[in-house]
């Protein structure tokens, strides 16, 4: 994925998928594929199973707002959203479901890895690819940091796994961009 390799990270995730039908943790990645090849509703379902197997997994409800949110399934994406722990990611759901700017002024004052990759998606989910570049760009301009889930808090795999970037990166710029995120 951090490649943009999505047809072999496709076919890698399925075999994972089939050598451990039972883990949590390969489901979530699978769907972060799937996700990223475009196919929504299938990573939805994988979400949905890997929260059957650990339902306490806090990622996966916000995972399956952003799915639900992009695939208009608006009502359900409003009610996965309400459970979704306060912070970043909730702000942007709050954002891009309610159009909500006190969750805006906190993702822009933040001043984050994660926030700048948030306020892109919001930028590009809204079709401003111009301010999602912007907020990319700057991106890569910045020391690496450490993140709650990732040794490094954003990077390539979340620019390509990112379903909300999709409509960027057919533009020229998306190959340099990533490039220096690498």
């Amino acid at each position: 994925v951090r490649d943009g390799r999505l047809d072999e990270a496709l076919a890698i995730s399925r075999r994972s998928v089939a050598a451990d039908p039972l883990s949590a943790v390969t489901r979530h990645n699978a769907a972060i594929v799937l996700f990223a090849a475009g196919q929504l509703e299938q990573g939805l379902a994988e979400l949905y199973r890997a929260r059957e197997l650990n339902p306490g997994d806090s990622r996966a409800g916000v995972e399956i707002s952003r799915a639900l949110l992009l695939l208009g399934r608006l009502d359900e994406a409003r009610r996965e959203a309400a459970t979704v722990e306060e912070g970043l990611d909730r702000d942007q759901l709050r954002v891009l479901l309610e159009t909500d700017g006190a969750a805006y002024a906190r993702l822009e004052s933040d001043g984050s890895a994660r926030s700048l990759l948030l306020l892109a998606e919001i930028a590009a989910f809204q079709g401003d690819t111009e301010a999602a570049f912007r907020r990319l760009a700057m991106l890569t301009l910045r020391p690496r940091e450490p993140g709650p889930i990732y040794p490094l808090a954003v990077d390539t795999l979340d620019a390509w796994g990112s379903p909300f970037l999709r409509s960027l990166r057919e533009d020229p710029r998306w190959e340099m961009l990533v490039a220096q995120m690498r």
